[in-house]
């Protein structure tokens, strides 16, 4: 995310500020928002003239030097969510530990690599394979001493594990839905699984643990974003995630379950002014804004490294399951446990640098492609780009807005 000095105030101006590489979004019918790489300038309108039209630079890849893996312990889960995209649960695979031990043995170079960031996410619910989790972390600190984890959960761990959680001191990033909870994400034989998640926010809230907890939203509980927040609050956490469900042919849900954008850009902004309103030390995490920059959108074009527990590797977290849909786009790799052999489809792997914003039909010429960089890959693949989209261009020029009106705005957006 941008630094707050990003948002100059309103009564600065910037005529010296010449620049080939901006975008204008207009903000009233004086101001525009100047959109550049780590950059967002507010210029009168008199001033456009000293700008000039955005022209593309070549696109560098940043080095890097660090090992950072994803593993998906297993697909089996103990929750049935009505939209979950990977039908978490309908099957039970599970990477062996040893598979987790000698893939970062394997890989591990540290004449090369200084750090290993290490994430466990789904497929499925991660901590029900535990003793993978524990054994890659193990391997992990024995290789270096640098190490950062990172846990996507749905929350439901249970006391072994938030022990494990409290002394290892991973990123946590819980799926919870708050009230619409029991009807979007129940427990596998019904039930409702709120009780346990709000229980397990609440510690490790007050545990110092860093928290991120992500909510889904459908067309069920759109109208319920600004409640959503006030829960988070209360259970102590300090940044959120409200994201727009997408339904797939890989999805357990149906079409009815999306929600349109004007409902989910009207509701997210109530939500946002409500956080403004109350004064809550809280900050919004989106896939819609982010600092601008001349980079991917996510890590599928520069090196996603994600293994499954049946050795296969997958350059995007939600297709982790060979029966999915367009496995064969996304699998790159392959890990033969027995004989420690990794095989890539460099062709396949190269491929995955089409998935820029340059490269897309009409994102060259849209104002805002510094700050979605062309969306999703992956709704690319299922040809699902418009509808982020039409949020894109709903939602931004509204935050801009707002930033310009009341610079604390930003603040919600902005990390410190």
């Amino acid at each position: 995310m941008m630094e707050n000095k990003a948002i100059p105030s309103p009564e600065q101006l910037t005529q010296g500020a010449v620049s080939n590489k901006s975008d204008f979004v207009r903000v009233n019918k004086d101001v525009y928002a100047v959109i550049r790489p780590n950059e967002i300038l507010y210029v009168h309108k008199e001033d456009l003239d000293n700008f000039r039209e955005y022209s593309f630079s070549s696109h560098k890849e940043k080095e890097r030097n660090d090992l950072s893996v994803t593993f998906v312990p297993t697909l089996d889960c103990n929750l049935k969510c009505i939209y979950c995209y990977s039908r978490g649960g309908e099957q039970k695979d599970l990477m062996p530990p040893s598979m987790a031990r000698k893939f970062l043995e394997r890989l591990y170079n540290p004449e090369k690599q200084m750090e290993i960031h290490l994430r466990f996410a789904g497929g499925g619910e991660p901590f029900l394979n535990f003793e993978c989790i524990r054994e890659a972390t193990r391997t992990a600190k024995r290789l270096t001493d640098a190490v950062s984890l990172h846990c996507i959960t749905n929350g439901t761990f249970k006391r072994e594990h938030l022990s494990w959680i409290l002394k290892e001191k991973p990123h946590m990033r819980v799926s919870y839905d708050g009230i619409s909870q029991k009807i979007q994400r129940p427990y596998k034989f019904s039930g409702d699984s709120s009780e346990i998640i709000r229980r397990n926010i609440r510690e490790l809230t007050k545990n110092g643990i860093e928290t991120v907890v992500q909510s889904t939203i459908t067309s069920l509980n759109v109208s319920q974003m600004k409640e959503l927040v006030s829960e988070f609050y209360d259970l102590g956490v300090r940044t959120i995630k409200m994201e727009p469900v997408y339904i797939t042919d890989n999805s357990r849900g149906n079409q009815k379950l999306n929600v349109s954008p004007l409902d989910f850009v009207s509701n997210f902004l109530d939500g946002i002014r409500y956080i403004r309103e109350n004064n809550l030390d809280m900050q919004v995490d989106t896939a819609f804004f982010s600092r601008p920059t001349l980079g991917n959108y996510c890590s599928l074009s520069t090196g996603n490294l994600i293994l499954t527990p049946n050795g296969d590797i997958s350059g995007c977290v939600e297709i982790t399951n060979n029966c999915d849909y367009h496995s064969r786009d996304v699998f790159y790799g392959r890990f033969d446990e027995d004989s420690g052999e990794i095989k890539f489809n460099d062709s396949k792997k190269k491929s995955f640098k089409k998935f820029h914003f340059t490269n897309y039909e009409d994102c060259p010429s849209c104002n805002l492609k510094l700050i979605c960089r062309g969306g999703c890959p992956l709704r690319r693949v299922w040809n699902q780009e418009d509808h982020s989209c039409e949020i894109s261009k709903k939602l931004v020029p509204q935050l801009l807005r707002l930033f310009y009106e009341d610079p604390s705005y930003a603040k919600i957006f902005i990390k410190k």
